[in-house]
């Protein structure tokens, strides 16, 4: 059994034994309850046996983080890492990689067989195996387990999910024998606070109800209410409120402490509010400790040395959102996790990203603005958060303290702090990649077995339970009472019956009939073009190959075709940005075709019913063009636009993600591929270069 520094708990112990008895396992536990142990387990296993295991994590820097940990633990050179641009050791026992690349590998596996990729490979874990909730991504994990060769042993890692065993019974039935692991107890127990009027008391009582002492009056709410009317004021009493949050979480000793705010404007707020702290809240030994780690880290790194947030560390603050360069958030987490930031303001990201737990978590506000316009949190959401609450060895307990707004009442603290997590639902959707990827190696018989094979077809057909039994009443009634009456009711349970349980097959077809007409197929085999399509990647790689093979780039310059290619790789920018930064009218031109391409493609899935989406954003382009030339500054380009840095890095890598693939795609042009190689490699360069 492995060895740990602490005693296995009894779900680590029948995760672990069920494992040794050959059946894949779904464990659902909550966040810091100790998963990884069980991961560690088949790790240990493997390289015993001298056989494989694939780590699959949802985010980059979670992939990272885990490689590292491993190379620390069991050594170099059994460890291996793939990325989108980065390959080290893939031939190692241990390969952590995201969930697509390991989804992308399983399209070119014949149905129930191991290609070259997946050799001597036991197991896989499918770690945050919740984000198959996952809106946009969610279908990768889905796709994951459909695709695995039955031999192969699934571990699915998850945070507590209302629907576990539906989830599991789902990859029993179309995988192999899977058994559930559910643990609902933490090792380090959560406590619930209200902060309320420069206090911290109790949010529940003892038998986890509201605490009496919060329970407010309508009139006296109201009242709270009006105080807050003027908006100007409330503004700045929650400005206020976040130093004394500070204050007395520092007098009272329960920092460290992660504090939830769910702007990136709100974090940047809260974090110059603190200016007026008025001492550090590092100890002078901390102190030295910091400023030695922080020389060592920022050494020879103009685009840190000189950071905005660089003083506030010292004082033991810091902000962590996706609006900063990703080489300081490496920092923040890495002072974090030694204990040298006290307070982090950081948005929800961080709750669902990696590992930094902290003795307390602060939620500032219980609803937040989505795109849909402001919504309160959810279940899943505010669990997700209060999860990262308590460190294993190092607390008894974990605090997580709800901050007092006019816009919800302690009983609704009260209730998203005793509700159980939300359900798993499908995202799984037949798109133009996976139909042109699995077509290459599986008929359309295989493939439409395999998408009735998934969970969203899977929740169909129980939902679809009640629906059959109605249908069974109507034919009882149509056969002892009049075979019109009851007419349009069969003929309406009945359609929909159908359109339910041939829902994904029907969406399939139609995808079918686009690459068809657009002569990606042939009797449903790739073509050249379509070969060329199912190499890229992107939310309707239909357009982008459209537009590589459709628009004229041979008078663009590298940097040029880079510019064009970036409004492809963004999806829709945050509102209110702007670049001062125009691209050439040679990109002008081309943005113009492409524009016209966008529109032919968006009627013609009109036409099918089919809802694609595509994306084509500009804002990126005069930027790239820049970037690329010779004497470009990292400040040069911020002075020009208001976009935060982590966005601008994030959407260079994005365009660079869509060059290599460009690069090294089948059946282009040599004029294209040398394009897409040469803008590659002007645009590779710090801050945006990817460094492992």
């Amino acid at each position: 059994m492995t060895t740990h520094t602490f005693t296995l708990d009894p779900f680590q112990k029948e995760a672990i034994e069920a494992l040794k008895n050959g059946v894949s396992v779904v464990v659902s536990a909550p966040t810091g309850s100790g998963k990884t142990a069980i991961a560690e387990f088949v790790i240990e296993e493997a390289l015993k046996t001298h056989e494989r295991v694939f780590y699959t994590t949802p985010l980059k820097a979670l992939s990272n983080q885990k490689f590292h940990d491993f190379q620390k633990k069991y050594g170099e050179e059994k460890i291996g890492i793939l990325t989108g641009d980065t390959a080290i050791n893939r031939d190692g026992q241990i390969l952590v990689m995201t969930t697509e690349i390991y989804r992308n590998m399983l399209y070119g596996t014949v149905v129930g067989l191991k290609n070259e990729d997946l050799k001597h490979l036991r197991y896989v874990v499918l770690d945050e195996c919740h984000y198959m909730n996952d809106p946009e991504r969610g279908t990768v994990w889905e796709e994951s387990i459909i695709y695995s060769p039955k031999d192969i042993q699934i571990l699915a890692l998850s945070a507590t999910i209302q629907n576990a065993k539906e989830l599991t019974d789902w990859i029993s039935n179309i995988h192999n024998d899977t058994k559930l692991i559910e643990s609902f107890v933490r090792p380090v127990p959560l406590r619930f606070y209200y902060f309320k009027e420069k206090n911290i008391v109790p949010l529940l009582t003892t038998d986890k109800k509201l605490n009496p002492n919060l329970i407010e009056h309508k009139d006296s709410f109201k009242a709270h209410r009006q105080k807050f009317h003027d908006q100007r004021r409330f503004h700045e009493h929650k400005l206020a409120r976040v130093i004394d949050v500070v204050k007395e979480l520092s007098k009272k000793a329960l920092l460290p402490a992660i504090y939830f705010v769910f702007s990136r404007r709100g974090c940047e707020i809260s974090l110059k509010d603190c200016q007026q702290l008025g001492f550090s809240l590092l100890t002078e030994e901390e102190r030295k400790t910091l400023s030695k780690l922080i020389q060592e880290r920022i050494h020879g790194n103009e685009y840190l040395l000189k950071h905005r947030h660089l003083g506030f560390l010292y004082q033991g603050l810091a902000v962590h959102h996706a609006g900063l360069l990703p080489q300081w958030k490496e920092i923040i987490e890495e002072l974090f996790s030694k204990g040298l930031i006290k307070v982090v303001f950081a948005t929800e990201t961080l709750a669902a990203g990696i590992n930094m737990p902290a003795k307390t978590t602060i939620i500032s506000n219980l609803g937040k603005r989505g795109d849909a316009g402001h919504k309160n949190l959810t279940a899943s959401e505010f669990l997700q958060m209060s999860g990262r609450a308590g460190r294993r060895g190092m607390d008894k307990i974990g605090n997580v303290i709800v901050k007092e707004t006019p816009d919800h009442s302690p009983a609704f603290a009260s209730k998203l702090a005793t509700s159980t997590s939300d359900p798993l639902r499908s995202q799984f959707t037949p798109n133009y990649a996976m139909a042109l990827n699995l077509l290459q190696n599986h008929s359309t018989d295989e493939i439409n077995n395999l998408l009735n094979k998934s969970f969203g077809q899977y929740l169909i057909k129980k939902d679809l339970k009640i629906h059959y039994e109605r249908k069974i009443h109507i034919e009882e009634k149509t056969q002892i009472k009049d075979p019109k009456k009851y007419e349009g009711k069969l003929k309406a349970v009945s359609k929909y019956i159908d359109e339910q349980e041939h829902f994904f097959k029907n969406w399939f077809l139609k995808i079918l009939s686009i690459l068809t007409r657009c002569g990606y197929l042939q009797n449903n085999i790739p073509t050249e073009k379509g070969i060329i399509a199912a190499s890229l990647r992107g939310e309707n790689i239909l357009f982008l190959s459209e537009v590589l093979l459709n628009c004229n780039f041979q008078n663009l310059r590298p940097e040029e075709f880079a510019a064009c290619m970036s409004c492809l790789a963004l999806d829709e920018g945050r509102p209110r940005i702007y670049s001062r930064l125009r691209h050439s009218y040679m990109v002008d031109d081309t943005f113009m075709q492409m524009q016209k391409v966008m529109r032919n493609i968006i009627k013609l899935q009109r036409d099918y019913a089919l809802d694609v989406t595509i994306h084509m954003n500009p804002i990126l382009s005069g930027m790239v063009e820049k970037w690329c030339k010779d004497d470009t500054t990292w400040d040069d380009l911020l002075s020009l636009t208001n976009m935060d840095e982590g966005d601008i890095v994030r959407g260079m890598r994005r365009t660079m993600d869509l060059l290599r693939h460009i690069k090294n795609g089948p059946h282009l042009k040599k004029e294209l591929t040398d394009l897409a190689k040469y803008g590659l490699e002007m645009m590779d360069k710090e801050p945006v270069r990817e460094n492992l």
